[in-house]
């Protein structure tokens, strides 16, 4: 479909650069604009399924409720273009398609339940297209849980050396792997992060502008100074 100028319109924003949503009229045009702000000159296309995607009752290979018709759109596109990467070479099976995830939890026994999403993929998702699937679960790294009496301990030893306004005991989890959680599957203990306000331009590790504080480096030596202290008094 064109991208018509006057239905692009309704994309423009009083408060932002753009707005992610017009009005019903031409909803397939306005959405397929919307993305065009944001492919940088690449091959694209708007795939528009709203239609498809929910079914009150049972049509043909798709079933009531939710139809999964975009996965199926989605693995016949990468289907079609592995193969013409491939030149025909006949590497790739036809009825084959492998598929990665990677699963995040916050403690030992959700990632035991979330296990089970297997089951779901085997039922649902594959069965709704008229396929099958084989689910392996392979275990990373486990969730870093501190023990709670280390974690207190940690904490009201930053209070004295931070103060009280400076220690946070409630932040939320993040989803990123660490190597001292293993440590923690063997002895209890505590992993404390120890802000240095992010630098200049605001980026955290991991990051390519990341520029370490040099003026916390007294901080955290006082502080794991301060734990040994508490620790292991002289008297």
């Amino acid at each position: 479909m064109p991208l018509d100028r006057d239905l692009r319109s309704q994309l423009r924003s009083s408060i932002a650069d753009i707005k992610h949503v017009g009005t019903r009229d031409g909803g397939t045009i306005t959405a397929a604009a919307f993305l065009k702000n944001f492919v940088n000159g690449s091959s694209w296309a708007h795939l528009d399924i709203a239609g498809t995607s929910y079914l009150d009752k049972a049509d043909g290979y798709r079933p009531q409720g939710g139809t999964g018709v975009g996965v199926a759109v989605s693995i016949g596109i990468v289907d079609v273009q592995t193969r013409a990467y491939l030149g025909g070479s006949g590497s790739l099976d036809a009825n084959t398609i492998d598929v990665e995830a990677t699963l995040d939890a916050d403690n030992s026994y959700t990632v035991e339940a979330k296990s089970g999403v297997g089951d779901s993929a085997k039922t649902g998702v594959a069965g709704s297209l008229g396929a099958s699937a084989e689910v392996e679960y392979r275990h990373g790294y486990p969730p870093t849980v501190n023990s709670e009496k280390e974690a207190e301990f940690a904490a009201r030893v930053g209070e004295r050396i931070f103060g009280p306004t400076n220690v946070i005991r409630d932040a939320d989890p993040t989803m990123g792997g660490e190597d001292f959680s293993y440590m923690l599957l063997e002895r209890p203990g505590a992993y404390v992060w120890l802000g240095q306000g992010g630098g200049p331009l605001g980026c955290s590790l991991h990051n390519a502008n990341y520029d370490f504080n040099d003026a916390v480096i007294p901080l955290g030596a006082g502080y794991l100074a301060a734990l040994v202290e508490d620790a292991l008094p002289l008297t």
